[in-house]
Formats: structure tokens, C-alpha cells, sequence
């Protein structure tokens, strides 16, 4: 994962392997009633019922393998991708990422949940995690907890980010789940509600890194919407399932975006794979780091 001079996102060879893991700031809104996107608002009575609901108690999924503590192949390939995205955001005041995919499948949610979790495991750094894919949440699934109250409650309900927040035990990661399923969320994304809490998040949290799992970009607007509001992208692709021209329109989807790298997923070889022209359109100077073999869809 890297960048060059330029403004052209590079990818290139990097130690891959293939291993099989086991088994802000609250919304002003009081609901966006929209066609068919299913918002709700639920008023005070609504936001009293959030406020008095249980503590979630989180339960982290095997395939988090970044919380194992292990010093295996899957872990230490996170710990590289950490590296280099810390190195990038120290030095140009970076702090707010979001990663992302071409179509569904490719492991984005699983990677930047792990990515995630090892930022979290350096003394000194504060992460919050947030689930942004409202059309598909599963995020809350690998910490065992209920989806809402969420990031589309608080945007679109006033729900308090403090109230939605779960603590993971995992060094300083909270985590922000997705919320209620919205079927079109775009416009709340490209609404200045969410301009709004990233712009707040970035300013109030400046010492804490912020990593956003999002839906895919090639089908669906809001995550392209979403690349032009953060400080960084990156963009994971799945063995078997990534394709030169799939890669070639999503870094086109995401013109205007700052594509920091390519996280190749699920390598069955350690070699960056053989896409014919690639290295002619984005020149030799690549980077690019494997995950673990997922296992996961999302």
C-alpha cells in the first residue's frame, strides 16, 4: 500500500499469502422522510428508549485475527498495511480513512475491521471504527452486537454518538455500528448531516484515526460521495474475484478521492497477481499488501 508523488494511486508486489483464519457529534435531524429509504423519526420517546437500552456486550468473532495476539503470517501482513498507513497519516496530518471495494465479496468489512483492531493494539493510538455500508451492515456481527442504535440513528434520529459508541476491549477501538438498513442512502450521504459529523469527527478527534468500512463504489453512488469527505481510500481486492477492468473503473469511480493503496485479499501466491497492462497504466513504482485468506463475502 503507498503512494507516489503524483496523484495516481499505485499498486505492486507485496508479501502475500494465503492461510485460513478459525472459524462525532449527534445528528440535528429528526428523521428524513425520503420514497422508499424506510427513515423513521423516532423523537424524544425514541431517543429515551436508546438512552435506557442495556450496555451491548461484545463478543469478537475468530476471524478478528488481529485480536489474537498471535505472531502469525495473517497478523503480521495487518501490522504491515498499519505501518505504512500510520507513516503516511503522521506525516500528512491524516487521520480519517475509509476502505472500500470494487463489488461485494472482496473482504472489505473483515480487512478493515482487523486493520482496525491492530491500530488499536499501539499504545498511543485511539480508533474509532465505524460501519458505514447501511444498504448491508455486518460489521456488528464480528463484535456479537445488534446493529442499532447506530451511524443512521445518530444522523438521522439526534441519537448521541456517546450513546451509540461500543467499547471493544480492544486497546482504544470504539465501534460504530451501521444502524437501521437503509435500501437508498445516498442522499443522507451527500446530505450536510454527513458532511457535518466527519467534519466534526476530524476536528474534535485529531489524535485518533478513524477507519470506515463502506459498501462497494463501483455500484453504489454514496461511497463515492463518501471518498471525496475523507482523508484517504483505500481499496481492497479479492483474489478470484478482482478484475483489471473491475480495478480500472472503481479508481475512475473514485476520481477526486486520495486512492492511498490496494490491499490485495485472499493471495494464493506471495506475488502481486498477473493483471496483462496493469503496471503499463500505473507505472513500475507499486505497492501493495495481502491479507489472510477471509473466508467472509463482505
Amino acid at each position: 500500500m503507498g503512494t507516489t508523488p503524483s496523484a495516481t494511486p499505485s499498486v505492486a508486489p507485496g508479501p502475500l499469502h494465503r492461510d485460513t483464519a478459525s472459524g462525532v457529534v449527534p445528528g440535528t435531524a429528526s428523521g428524513i422522510a425520503r420514497g422508499n429509504n424506510g427513515y423513521r423519526a423516532v423523537g424524544a420517546e425514541g431517543r429515551a428508549a436508546y438512552a435506557d437500552s442495556k450496555p451491548r456486550q461484545v463478543t469478537l468473532d475468530q476471524k478478528l485475527i488481529a485480536a489474537s495476539g498471535f505472531d502469525d503470517p495473517m497478523s503480521e501482513e495487518y501490522r504491515k498495511i498499519k505501518g505504512r498507513l500510520v507513516s503516511l497519516a503522521r506525516q500528512k496530518g491524516m487521520n480519517l480513512f475509509m476502505v472500500t471495494s470494487s463489488v461485494m465479496g472482496e473482504g472489505k468489512t473483515l480487512v478493515s475491521a482487523n486493520l482496525a483492531i491492530s491500530l488499536a493494539q499501539e499504545y498511543d493510538n485511539t480508533v474509532l471504527y465505524i460501519d458505514a455500508d447501511l444498504r448491508a451492515p455486518c460489521a456488528h456481527g464480528l463484535f456479537g452486537v445488534e446493529a442499532s442504535p447506530g451511524l443512521s440513528d445518530c444522523l438521522m434520529d439526534g441519537i448521541p454518538l456517546h450513546e451509540a459508541l461500543v467499547p471493544t476491549g480492544v486497546g482504544r477501538l470504539s465501534f460504530l455500528p451501521a444502524g437501521r438498513q437503509l435500501t437508498n442512502p445516498g442522499e443522507l450521504f451527500a446530505s450536510s448531516l454527513m458532511r457535518d459529523m466527519l467534519h466534526e469527527m476530524k476536528r474534535r478527534y485529531a489524535d485518533r484515526y478513524v477507519i470506515i468500512d463502506t459498501a462497494p463504489a463501483l455500484p453504489f453512488a454514496e461511497t463515492r460521495v463518501l471518498g471525496r469527505m475523507v482523508d484517504g481510500v483505500l481499496l481492497v481486492a479479492r483474489e478470484n474475484i478482482a478484475t483489471l477492468n473491475g480495478i480500472s473503473k472503481t479508481l475512475e469511480a473514485l476520481e477526486g478521492s486520495n486512492l492511498m493503496g490496494v490491499i490485495y485479499n485472499d493471495a494464493s501466491h506471495p506475488a502481486w497477481p498477473s493483471f496483462p497492462g496493469y503496471g503499463d497504466r500505473y507505472g513500475t513504482n507499486r505497492y501493495a499488501y495481502g491479507a489472510h485468506r477471509t473466508g467472509q463475502g463482505q
